[in-house]
């Protein structure tokens, strides 16, 4: 197994992929090299983990062209 790594004194906010690993399977895994975790955002989760209230904030909000699913031809 290949590997790449690379570290980060400031992650950037896109990270790019080695042309080598383009178009392969890939397992990206980010880790925080601080010693304090991160802080997670505040607020309530529903029973499955999801903010409260998510869904019903974002469903239907979609503002761009309209989203076709290609459907199969078999």
């Amino acid at each position: 197994m290949n590997y790449y790594r690379q570290v980060y004194a400031k992650a950037p906010q896109v990270l790019e992929v080695p042309p080598e690993l383009q178009d392969r399977p890939v397992e990206i895994i980010i880790l925080s090299l601080e010693e304090q975790a991160v802080k997670q955002q505040d607020g309530e989760l529903d029973e499955l983990g999801w903010p409260k209230n998510f869904f019903a904030a974002t469903a239907g909000q979609w503002a761009g062209e309209p989203l076709v699913r290609e459907q199969p031809t078999n």
